[in-house]
């Protein structure tokens, strides 16, 4: 679950970049549903998870393996089966889809 949940949630990055038209990730996040998994943190388990916590969240970010010198960093699909890591992804770009995916905010 978690990692349909990234997955949805790195697609918006991607969106949100330019990188990947909002129609592929819709599509993305239409096919996750399908089999059954979630593409955002399901409502029962909001009081488990990082809502509220968006220091604690970023803190946790800059400990992935993808994180290079405080910089966020992401592999972001850029067309139907095919990604690119991309470094130094903006921060509130991040929580602008944490915000929707996460309920971080």
């Amino acid at each position: 679950e978690a990692v349909a949940i990234g997955m949805a949630a790195e697609a918006r990055i991607a969106e949100a970049l330019g990188v990947f038209p909002e129609e592929e990730a819709t599509r993305l996040e239409m096919l996750i549903s399908r089999t059954g998994l979630p593409v955002e943190v399901p409502p029962d388990l909001l009081s488990r998870t990082a809502a509220g916590k968006e220091k604690e969240f970023f803190a946790l970010m800059q400990r992935d393996k993808k994180a290079l010198a405080g910089k966020f960093a992401f592999a972001l699909p850029v067309q139907s089966g095919r990604a690119k890591v991309f470094r130094d992804v903006p921060k509130e770009v991040i929580k602008q889809v944490a915000a929707k995916k996460l309920f971080l905010i």
